[in-house]
């Protein structure tokens, strides 16, 4: 399973909130790593502290981004908090379903983390980008 490189096409042009988003994806690279050193499925612990560190931390952020979006009046951000919601919801549904893991389903959950976090940037985040940069938010 491919790693998630940070770059600046993933930045969002606020510092405090790229800083979160790099943080949340280097969770998400660390049980990568854990699951291809092929002993993930023996050492579900591991993965089980980061998954709940990584779920916790994002609620932070997801607090921090809601914050700035409610301060500046962000048109869109009713709907990115739908978005972050659902998120919370699907990861919490997901890692419940985990009890007896398997490579293939440690997998599939974080096929499913890396690519809502980067669609979420790519699609979702960097169209505040352009109006937090309007309202002097660097």
């Amino acid at each position: 399973m491919d790693r998630i490189e940070w770059s600046d096409r993933l930045s969002v042009g606020v510092k405090q909130l790229d800083e979160q988003h790099i943080r949340i994806i280097r969770m998400i690279n660390r049980m990568i790593d854990h699951v291809n050193s092929q002993i993930a499925v023996d050492d579900w612990d591991i993965i089980s502290d980061t998954l709940f560190e990584m779920t916790q931390y994002s609620q932070d952020h997801f607090d921090c981004e809601e914050a700035l979006m409610n301060r500046y009046g962000y048109p869109k951000g009713d709907h990115q908090e739908e978005l972050h919601m659902e998120f919370l919801e699907t990861t919490v549904e997901l890692s419940r379903t985990l009890e007896s893991p398997t490579k293939h389903s440690l997998e599939e959950l974080l096929a499913y983390l890396g690519n809502w976090w980067v669609g979420h940037i790519l699609g979702e985040d960097m169209q505040y980008k352009l109006f937090f940069a309007d309202h002097g938010v660097t």
